[in-house]
């Protein structure tokens, strides 16, 4: 008569090592991963940055904000031509004499050949980052876009200057959205600047459709890395 016998101590102990270096090497595998996704963020912010001051350097201006748009590309970049152009005042911002230049920067740089896509330079609901139409998907989500913004003067931890923003889409809005969890916002802040959530030249966004991103509205303020749902979205700085 067979009996069967059970798994002894060795072969269970076999057993749990493989477990064990299983799940570390799956956790090792979803870190590099991570890290990886970190990177596009940093460099795609980074490559944005220098386009805007390659198109400074050749036009004279930030693109969105180029006066000369008009003149340069014609109907190429708006019907009447004179769609196209910027104030000239030396920031990206907000319906500039009935332009919003926020996008058409977008559309600058992919006419003047600093940047892929095809931007239309204009909102179909007004105010709306389009992924991918009027504003980039960014390589970290494709429910994410960039986008430029300029609300006044630079005086941390409210004040923001002229930023470039990553966040998810938001109707009616640029994509300002949280798509970072606050450890994940953190790792990227750190990596450029501070770690700071409302000071140096990259800072968090909280402040939009979820909240728990950093601690409070001073400049000691922490990220919440307690919280693990997506509460951040972020700003990099490029003119105070």
């Amino acid at each position: 008569m067979k009996h069967n016998k059970g798994f002894s101590l060795v072969e269970l102990s076999i057993v749990i090592l493989i477990i064990g270096l299983l799940i570390a090497g799956i956790m090792y595998a979803l870190n590099l991963v991570q890290q990886a996704r970190v990177r596009t963020v940093i460099n795609e912010s980074n490559d944005f940055i220098n386009q805007l001051q390659a198109f400074n350097d050749k036009y004279g201006s930030f693109p969105g904000d180029f006066p000369n748009a008009g003149s340069v590309w014609g109907t190429n970049c708006a019907s009447p031509a004179s769609g196209c152009n910027g104030n000239g005042d030396g920031y990206i911002k907000n319906n500039a004499g009935g332009v919003d230049e926020r996008f058409r920067a977008w559309q600058h740089l992919q006419l003047a050949g600093m940047t892929n896509g095809n931007f239309t330079g204009v909102a179909s609901v007004a105010g709306q980052g389009d992924l991918g139409v009027n504003v980039p998907i960014a390589a970290y989500s494709n429910s994410a876009g960039w986008s430029f913004d300029f609300t006044g003067g630079y005086s941390p931890p409210t004040g923001f200057g002229q930023y470039l923003e990553i966040g998810a889409f938001k109707a009616s809005a640029q994509p300002v959205n949280p798509v970072f969890d606050p450890a994940t916002a953190y790792l990227i802040d750190s990596k450029i600047d501070d770690g700071n959530p409302n000071n140096g030249v990259v800072m968090a966004d909280g402040s939009s459709g979820a909240s728990n991103c950093y601690s409070a509205t001073t400049l000691t303020a922490t990220y919440n890395l307690s919280v693990t749902t997506k509460t951040c979205a972020l700003r990099f700085m490029f003119k105070k």
